[in-house]
Formats: C-alpha cells, sequence, structure tokens
C-alpha cells in the first residue's frame, strides 16, 4: 500500500516543486486548494517515484487525482514505464481499502498513456462539469475584441456610475470585512438551492484566509464611497499560471465583477502567460457567465474507472465470507457465535476492509445503536471486529481501515462512536485515532435470556445517558448466550468513545447546558471535518470558520471528555463482551 499522510500548510515547498514546474494547470492541484478543501475531503497526499499522488474521500468513496509531475521527470525517456507502474501501485492501494479505482484530472498525457498500456481496461469519460476554464491574461486586462465588448461596456459603466471608485491591495487586515461581505452575498443565493455549495464554499475561503501568509495568498479589493464592494484572491498553480481562488462582488454595484476581474489581473506579474478561473461546478449561470470571457483553454477533467469492476466489488457473499475468516483468524471464537454474528448481526454496509492479494487483510464493522443522553436519542455507532492479518501488521493497516470507518459514520451522520479495546495496547492506539475513556461497559442482568425486551427497555430508559439496545438487538445477544453459554463480564471495563460529528455532539451538550457560553476551535487529525469554530450561546450552537482570537483551542479528544467527563456514560451487554 501506498504510504498517504494529510496535507498540511507546511507541505507547500514538497508539493510546489513538483506542481510549480509541471505543465498541468488545473486548479485540483492548487496547493492552497489542497489545503483549504481538506476539511470536506479529508486529502491526503504521497510522493511515488517524482509524481505526487493525491487521494481524497467524495462522501465514503475513495478518489484519486491523477499523478501530477514536472517537466523534468516528463522527459524522462521511461516515463510511460513509470506512469504504468504509478498507476498500478494506485490501483491496489484502491483495492486495498476496499474500493474499485477512481481517478480523475485533467491530464491527456496521462490518459494516453492509460489508453496505450491498459487498453479497454480502463473506462475514460468527460467530467464537463468540472472543467477548469484558463484565459489568457493579456486579453482578461485589455477585453479587446468585439466578442468582449459586452465587458468593456460593464466597466465603463461602472466607472462613470462610480468615477471615485478605489482599488487596494487585499491585505490580512481587510479580512474580516471580506468575509462579512461574503455573508450577505450567501444570504441572497439561499433561495436559489445552493445553500450547501455555498456553505462549503464559505468554509474553504475562510479556512484559506486564516493561513493567508502561510499559502502565500495575493488579492485585490474595490471600493465605492468607503465601502467594500468586491473582492478577489488567489495563488501561483505553475510558473506560467495563476489561480484565481475566489472572486465575490455585491451585485447591486453594476460592473463590480468585471471591474474587480480586470484590476486585480492587471497587477499579477506578467511572467503568468494565464489565468485559471477554475470550474463552473455545472451550473448554468456560472457556465454562461465564465464562457463570455472567452477561454482560451478550457481544461476539461476525467474519470478513470474500470471497464470491469474487481470481482471483489461484485460480490458481496465472497467479502463476508473473508472477513468471517480473518474474524476467525484473530479471535478464536466459537464457531456457533461466528455463525450468529455473521448471519444476525453483520451487513455489507457496515463493514469496512482492506484486500491485498486478492485477500482481505484487514477490516472492521460499525454497527448502529442509540445513545440517550438526558432524554435525547443520538445516533452512535458500536465499532466491532477490528482485526488485521498477522502477516500484515505494521503496515498501516489498522490505521487505514480506522480512517475508512470514521468517514464512513460521518457520511452515514452518526454523532458519536464507541468500542471496547480487546488487547491493553489497543487503548493508546485508540486514542491516538481520537477516542477516549469516558464509557463504561457494566455487566448485564443477572438473567439476559429470561428478560423480556420491555423490562430492559424500563431499566436502560431510567439512565440520563447509555447506550440503548433495540429489540432486535435484545434478542440476538439474548439468543447468543443460549447458543455459546458465554459468561458475561463480572466487573465494570472501561471502553472508548469518539466524537464524529462535532456540532451535532455539541448541541446535544449545549441544551442541558443553557447557562453556558464560550467559543470553541475544535480540531480533528481524522475528521477534518470537524475542524471550525462553535459559538455556544442559550442552549445553542453556531458553527463558523471565523476565526475567534478569544476561543478555546480543544481537540476532537477533549471535546468527548467536556461532553461525557461528568455523565458516567454506560454500555452493557455488547456481544461477546465477556
Amino acid at each position: 500500500m501506498i504510504k498517504f499522510r494529510n496535507i498540511t500548510e507546511n507541505d507547500r515547498q514538497l508539493i510546489q516543486s513538483i506542481v510549480m514546474q509541471g505543465d498541468n494547470r488545473s486548479c485540483d492541484l492548487s496547493y492552497s486548494n489542497l489545503v483549504a478543501w481538506r476539511f470536506r475531503f479529508g486529502t491526503q497526499f504521497s510522493i511515488v517515484d517524482d509524481f505526487l499522488l493525491v487521494k481524497f474521500f467524495h462522501g465514503d468513496t475513495q478518489t484519486y487525482l491523477m499523478p501530477a509531475y514536472s517537466r523534468q521527470t516528463a522527459a524522462d525517456e521511461r516515463f510511460a514505464d513509470r506512469v504504468e507502474n504509478v498507476i498500478r501501485l494506485m490501483r491496489e492501494d484502491a483495492i486495498a481499502m476496499g474500493h474499485p479505482p477512481l481517478l480523475i484530472g485533467s491530464d491527456t498525457v496521462i490518459t494516453d498513456i492509460i489508453r496505450q498500456r491498459f487498453g479497454d481496461f480502463f473506462t475514460i469519460e468527460e467530467r464537463r462539469d468540472f472543467a477548469d476554464y484558463i484565459y489568457l491574461r493579456e486579453k482578461l486586462v485589455t477585453l479587446s475584441g468585439k466578442k468582449l465588448q459586452g465587458k468593456r461596456n460593464h466597466i465603463n459603466k461602472f466607472k462613470a456610475t462610480y468615477p471615485d471608485y478605489t482599488y487596494r491591495d487585499l491585505t490580512e487586515d481587510l479580512l474580516p470585512l471580506c468575509v462579512r461581505l461574503e455573508m450577505q452575498w450567501r444570504k441572497r443565493r439561499q433561495s436559489t438551492g445552493e445553500g450547501e455549495s455555498m456553505m462549503y464554499e464559505l468554509r474553504a475561503m475562510t479556512r484559506s484566509m486564516r493561513r493567508w501568509e502561510k499559502l502565500q495568498l495575493v488579492g485585490g479589493t474595490l471600493w465605492v464611497d468607503g465601502n467594500l464592494v468586491a473582492f478577489t484572491y488567489g495563488c501561483p498553480l505553475t510558473d506560467d499560471t495563476f489561480d484565481v481562488l475566489v472572486e465575490k462582488a455585491d451585485s447591486d454595484y453594476e460592473g463590480a465583477y468585471q471591474m474587480i476581474n480586470q484590476e486585480f489581473v492587471k497587477r499579477l506579474p506578467e511572467k503568468y502567460t494565464y489565468i485559471n478561473r477554475e470550474d463552473d461546478m455545472g451550473l448554468e449561470g456560472l457556465r454562461k457567465a465564465k464562457l463570455s470571457y472567452r477561454p482560451e483553454i478550457l481544461l476539461m477533467k476525467y474519470a478513470v474507472t474500470e471497464s470491469k469492476p474487481p470481482g471483489e466489488f461484485a460480490s458481496p457473499d465472497r467479502i463476508k465470507d473473508e472477513t468471517r475468516a480473518l474474524w476467525h483468524r484473530t479471535f478464536q471464537d466459537s464457531e456457533a457465535f461466528e455463525e450468529l454474528y455473521f448471519t444476525k448481526v453483520f451487513r455489507h454496509e457496515y463493514n469496512c476492509f482492506t484486500i491485498i492479494g486478492n485477500k482481505i487483510v484487514g477490516a472492521v464493522q460499525t454497527l448502529p445503536y442509540t445513545l440517550l443522553y438526558h432524554g435525547e436519542e443520538a445516533p452512535i455507532s458500536y465499532v466491532s471486529g477490528t482485526s488485521v492479518d498477522e502477516n500484515c501488521r505494521k503496515e498501516g493497516i489498522g490505521r487505514n481501515i480506522m480512517l475508512q470507518a470514521l468517514h464512513k459514520m460521518k457520511c452515514a451522520k452518526k454523532v458519536f462512536a464507541a468500542l471496547i479495546p480487546a488487547e491493553e495496547w489497543l487503548y493508546r492506539w485508540y486514542g491516538e485515532m481520537g477516542f477516549v475513556q469516558q464509557v463504561t461497559c457494566t455487566p448485564p442482568l443477572a438473567d439476559v435470556v429470561s428478560t423480556p425486551f420491555e423490562r430492559l427497555d424500563s431499566l436502560q430508559r431510567a439512565k440520563d445517558c447509555i447506550v440503548l439496545h433495540d429489540e432486535e438487538q435484545w434478542k440476538i445477544l439474548q439468543e447468543e448466550r443460549l447458543l455459546t453459554g458465554s459468561q458475561p463480564i463480572e466487573k465494570p471495563i472501561a471502553g472508548m468513545i469518539r466524537v464524529i460529528d462535532a456540532e451535532q455532539a455539541l448541541a446535544l451538550y449545549a441544551r442541558i447546558h443553557p447557562e453556558l457560553e464560550e467559543i470553541l476551535h475544535v480540531n480533528d487529525e481524522q475528521l477534518e471535518q470537524n475542524d471550525a469554530f462553535y459559538i455556544i450561546r442559550s442552549g445553542n450552537v453556531i458553527r463558523t470558520d471565523k476565526p475567534h482570537v478569544e476561543a478555546r483551542y480543544i481537540t476532537i479528544a477533549q471535546l468527548a471528555d467536556m461532553i461525557l467527563g461528568d455523565e458516567k456514560l454506560e454500555m452493557s451487554a455488547m456481544l461477546n463482551e465477556g
């Protein structure tokens, strides 16, 4: 498997040493974009044989960008062989993580090599909605020619209407004003049905602004009568291409968009022959606007998938059988328990797995439960059966399947995840993944088999904080006790719990602490979607990316301690806990 790691603002020089010296002008490779959007996609990277490899989660599907490379690498006479080898390694990595290979990007050189070396093994399709619009800098400055007469008219109208307008460089002290303008602009657009995409865009923008100097961003602002009416910013993409990341304007000022575009671009160094203004996201209005500027290059994006997905992706039964075999090698449970678990509990959609050598070598299940928290119910997953083949340990497989599981639970809108480590050393290992010891697995009722669900439900709902069993789960547990005769635990043991959705977890906490007023800055190394500022006030939680200097920094583990530290959370009668 390829050893990927998280992208941070400290990786700029390493990543740009490849991208800046290459000819791929795709905005997907912009270092600022990679950092700013990691919160949504969990982006990671690796350098393999001088190729930059990037992978991310789109929902719970693992996706890869096409390999990026410098001109020096492309000049190697063995370049096609090296590309073929890297594509094979990426395919193996995808399969190892239980995903059909999916590569996206805009590199026609790479796609041509894939066609030549792999034939019809892969299917390559155009993705028009994600094509980048690339313009000649000179044309954006001069707007010469009949086809751009409309743009010149807008600019002339703006100058005539607001003759005292001013342009200023965008500096860090102006960033809060830009965020305020963006919030106003966003409110106007919410009625268009683009609310979710606008929310993500706002988060990416504010994340970039928080890292302004480290990302080496540059921008410009437009002012009328002392009011900020437009702003834009971007960063170098390659040595001849500049990427415009954001451009916003108050639409009440006719011509403001055209004006900020021209004023900013003409101040960029002339070495940037091309200006990438990114894609149109498939939005008809945005497409029309970008086409009206007459792009020099419409940089097409492609999706590369296998024509016939590997058998393991088409055969849930095989996945189930191999997961069971791995479970058996790892835990040595009785045949009766295994049969019950893989007949009544296991579901394909709960399973995360790793495949190497066409065999499952790592797996974990995320079983659905409910947390009762002071009368409110929240969806939670019980992490079960974490297992790695003994011949593949110390290769990072356990960490990879846990990351896969965390993203799966996040996409399934779980609020927490709980587990019981099978061995003492695992408490530290799970702790590194954000889990904390704030749940106690207590001995079950004296007679599980004869206790009706109604009595159990009455007892468990009398608690303030407990992981609930539903009726089906209780019947399965009763059957397990009858079949296996296993003895339940006699003394409490420490379980672990993790916050999966920081906003929803804080909302639960705030409702039972209406007196609390605090601003938290949450950091989550594994699920960066949780990275944000949270304003807690009057029983409500507001999530924002706007920096607050008075915010208290808190890790995702510390957040779980804060929410559950005084609750004495219980979990009882989990399958095979004894």
